[in-house]
């Protein structure tokens, strides 16, 4: 294969926080107990998105050429541009995780770090606080707290080093990440280590012979966060995310990243005889997925079973006896006879200008597929032997840049699952365009409408809508060598259909606390005491010197009987529990709270509830 020029080269590096003092980023909106939480992972440990992250670094190294230090071009060219200002988007070739808590100080992190402060606004003009303007904010002391986020770098290495030298140099100017920087939060020292060359894993499929017109499984982990948006027309407060990597998105990058190898565009006639597959989140990169059959059933007890073609039967008929629903859009089977529902996430983020301020009315929340997350699926290379090494060798060692996410590659084994003859049902793994054939009795399909953009001309136009057959739609008779997934018609084990408590239909279990009619006469405001009681942040010995001294309090003055009488109830619930008094402190008042609530709409609509099971 020729050695080529423009040839794009991959550098990981590390970028280290060491924080001190509180730090903020909004997690959410304002929830029950009246603070607006801080963005956490699934640790329930502090997080800092990605996005901030390189939007901050991307302003830094704006400001590096307003001091005409950095060239313009070249902190286009690394941090990406366009867009915005009328120009043909220019993608980034710098990839940043988000940054969390470094390994040792995982380890030293306590939940009593989170803590609720309130903050108020000065008006510039009258130099007063402004009206209206109190707001409580979660915040985390990270004193003696290492951060860190993964940066990934994709650049001709005629770039490398003044690539480099950029980033640190334009790290070196903030001092810090998170809101209200100019009040004094997220503070912090910051640094960038050096790059080192970033290498593909090896798999077992390089040392063997790649054969044509076999299909070879193909996998994909995202490095970093994923955020596959839809191009679609119009505008949503949610931006959704496409679970899936399309044969054209692969496609589309193989044929650029060849040019930039090779020095050439590859003939249509060659990309013709690769076949690629839709990829789609699996549990592991040896295991093939597909999106969920419109066949595959879930009962009221997470019982998974596909009925495709099947005979009734008493089983049959006790299935479907009780509630029973397709699988959402996020689940995926795969060829281990297994339901797995994909993770995926959602964040606030801002529309910003040019000049990194915050747009009127541009607040959004965003879908996202975490970073770690593994696509699957299969690539089939045609007889042009010399065009199938230069391919092989891109798959197996570049790693491709979809969508703003870097993803490390994987080419494994031969797929045994396909080649199978037609005659048998097809899953559709990708749209297909919707024929009057397709309406055949034997067939399972979903109808539904595509309407994309036309980006080939200076200004996106909107393409005319078309009818496709939907994902997940199975045909009678599949197109031979097709018919991969062997599920059909078999019992699924789902990720989560372990340890679930059985009970009868529209059967609840007691609450632990059964109010009386005075206790269920108590204000608002002493509710209101009890919610606080949930509070994360509040420890076990916190929550019980609270009890006891209202409870005192209560006694010594010979008031409030029955708030007396139920705040001992929940202190002998916390105390009952040694290990999981907390939790089962915090379910007790739940359920306390919802007996509260039901009291008072039966009041207010002078009605009594139905009795159970009518």
């Amino acid at each position: 294969m020729k050695s080529l020029k423009k040839e794009l080269l991959t550098f990981q590096g590390k970028l280290s926080v060491a924080a001190r003092g509180y730090w903020f980023t909004a997690g959410g909106e304002k929830g029950a107990f009246g603070y607006y939480p801080h963005l956490r992972d699934a640790d329930n440990l502090p997080l800092y998105p990605d996005t901030q992250i390189h939007g901050d670094l991307k302003m830094a190294a704006r400001w590096l050429t307003g001091l005409g230090v950095a060239n313009p071009n070249l902190v286009s060219d690394i941090f990406g541009g366009g867009g915005d200002s009328g120009a043909r988007p220019k993608p980034s070739r710098v990839f940043i995780g988000d940054l969390t808590l470094a390994e040792e100080s995982r380890n030293k992190w306590s939940p009593a770090r989170f803590e609720v402060k309130s903050r108020i606004q000065i008006n510039d003009e009258t130099r007063s606080v402004d009206k209206h303007f109190l707001v409580d904010l979660e915040m985390a002391r990270l004193d003696d707290i290492i951060l860190e986020s993964p940066i990934f770098l994709t650049v001709p290495e005629e770039q490398l080093v003044a690539a480099i030298q950029l980033i640190q140099e334009a790290a070196f100017l903030l001092s810090g990440f998170g809101g209200f920087r100019s009040r004094g939060y997220g503070r912090g020292s910051i640094a960038v280590d050096e790059f080192i060359p970033w290498q593909a894993q090896r798999d077992s499929a390089e040392a063997c012979e790649i054969t044509s017109r076999k299909r070879y499984r193909y996998a994909l982990t995202a490095l970093v966060n994923f955020r596959n948006k839809q191009v679609d027309p119009g505008s949503a407060q949610v931006i959704s995310t496409a679970l899936s990597i399309s044969a054209e998105q692969l496609k589309g990058w193989l044929a650029r990243v060849y040019r930039e190898a090779c020095g050439r565009w590859p003939e249509p006639a060659q990309m013709d005889t690769l076949q690629l597959s839709p990829l789609y989140p699996s549990p592991a990169s040896d295991i093939l997925a597909w999106p969920a059959p419109a066949t595959t059933l879930m009962d009221k007890d997470g019982k998974i079973k596909d009925q495709w073609n099947s005979e009734k039967s008493e089983q049959h008929e006790n299935f479907f006896s009780g509630k029973v629903k397709p699988l959402g859009a996020n689940y995926m089977v795969t060829e281990g006879g297994t339901a797995w529902p994909v993770t995926i996430g959602s964040r606030m983020r801002n529309n910003t200008t040019d000049a990194f301020t915050a747009t009127k009315n541009g607040l959004f929340v965003q879908e996202y597929l975490p970073a770690g997350t593994v696509f699957t699926g299969t690539v089939s290379l045609g007889t042009d032997e010399q065009f199938n090494k230069e391919i092989t060798r891109l798959l197996i060692e570049k790693p491709p840049c979809l969508k703003g996410a870097l993803f490390a590659p994987s080419l494994g084994s031969e797929c045994l699952l396909y080649g199978v003859a037609g005659g048998n049902p097809q899953l559709l793994d990708r749209p297909l365009p919707f024929l009057p054939g397709k309406i055949d009795t034997r067939n399972c399909i979903a109808i539904s409408s595509f309407r994309g953009y036309n980006t080939a001309l200076e200004y996106p136009r909107p393409r005319r809508s078309r009818v496709i057959v939907q994902p997940g739609a199975i045909l009678a008779d599949g197109i031979a060598g097709d018919a991969a997934w062997p599920g059909f018609n078999s019992v699924l084990a789902g990720e989560d259909d372990c340890g679930k408590e059985q009970r009868q239909h529209k059967q609840r279990p007691a609450p632990r606390i059964l109010l009386n009619a005075a206790q269920k006469k108590i204000s608002r405001a002493q509710a209101g005491l009890l919610r606080m009681l949930m509070h994360p942040g509040l420890s076990r010995e916190t929550v019980a010197k609270h009890l006891l001294d209202r409870i005192d309090k209560y006694a010594r003055k010979n008031r409030q009987p029955e708030l007396r009488q139920l705040l001992q109830e929940i202190l002998g619930v916390l105390i009952a529990h040694e290990n999981g008094g907390m939790d089962a402190m915090r379910y007790a008042v739940k359920e306390v709270i919802e007996q509260l609530a039901l009291a008072r709409w039966e009041t207010k609509n002078n009605h009594k509830r139905p009795a159970e099971g009518l």
